[in-house]
């Protein structure tokens, strides 16, 4: 090998050993630099502090980008039909507004975005919702490569009742743009079959 001396590294550089060894060794470089980025990837827990410190901030949008790109997608259709059907049907307009309290008319808002974002500044009136976050409680959490699963639990008062009642439930996380993100079709999946 091109480590045992002049004469015989001048040997293995002209033998191909030494390329061979340059080789094997660029690859380990890159082997080890993947696992090391892999182990400074934060806990899924990490996910459970930005959204409950987001949501104290009553910051909404933070909270719509800790949403996977496809969950982001999802809650924009959903808006975007709702919006859709409020626009076309003055009835369903007049409910929207009175059930969600919002500053203006429903159909007003030009997307289902920006109607998402009013909604969630409505929500952050609420004394219920505010205490839903700050009072919830990571139980724990695991990852498995670029998914993690996080239990939590938070009080949520029942519309029926008026009761608060303590809700336990799993959140599926995917690593996404340098950080944990929430999986909405995931974690409807998971809680529906681990029922």
């Amino acid at each position: 090998m091109w480590l045992r001396g002049p004469k015989k590294s001048l040997a293995a550089a002209e033998s191909g050993e030494y390329k061979a060894a340059m080789r094997h060794a660029v690859v380990l470089l890159i082997l080890l630099s993947a696992c090391t980025k892999r182990d400074e990837r934060p806990e899924p827990r990490e996910y459970f502090a930005h959204l409950t410190s987001a949501a104290q901030r009553r910051d909404a949008r933070r909270i719509f980008q800790l949403h996977s790109r496809r969950s982001r997608d999802t809650v924009r259709g959903y808006w975007d039909t709702i919006l859709h059907r409020v626009k076309s049907d003055p009835a369903e307009a007049a409910a929207y507004r009175d059930l969600a309290r919002l500053p203006r008319p429903v159909a007003s808002y030009e997307t289902g975005e920006e109607l998402y974002f009013a909604m969630q500044e409505v929500l952050f009136e609420d004394p219920d919702h505010r205490r839903s976050f700050s009072e919830a409680r990571y139980l724990g959490g695991r990852a498995d490569g670029d998914r993690g699963v996080i239990t939590t639990e938070q009080p949520l008062r029942d519309p029926r009742t008026g009761k608060i009642a303590t809700l336990r439930t799993d959140a599926v996380l995917v690593w996404e743009g340098g950080e944990w993100k929430l999986d909405l079709d995931a974690t409807e999946h998971h809680n529906r079959t681990k029922r």
